[in-house]
């Protein structure tokens, strides 16, 4: 077998039962963050990310094994 597709092999195995532990990540909007600041000082504390509605969001390997359903 060729070394490259060994590696890649390995790494996407590696990433999906990364995906099996860890099924969602910060959002890559908002990056999870309770507040938002508008470049003065100012902040301000935000319930939810715009959109997305969550600060947290199902990882793409995480989907099709089928974790972190709600």
């Amino acid at each position: 077998m060729d070394p490259l597709v060994t590696v890649a092999v390995v790494i996407a195995v590696a990433y999906l039962l990364s995906c099996l532990i860890w099924p969602y990540s910060k959002c890559p909007w908002c990056r999870g963050l309770r507040t938002r600041g508008d470049g003065l000082g100012r902040y301000r504390l935000r319930s939810t990310c715009w959109l997305f509605g969550s600060s947290r969001y199902r990882r793409l390997g995480a989907r099709p094994l089928g974790r972190g359903d709600d």
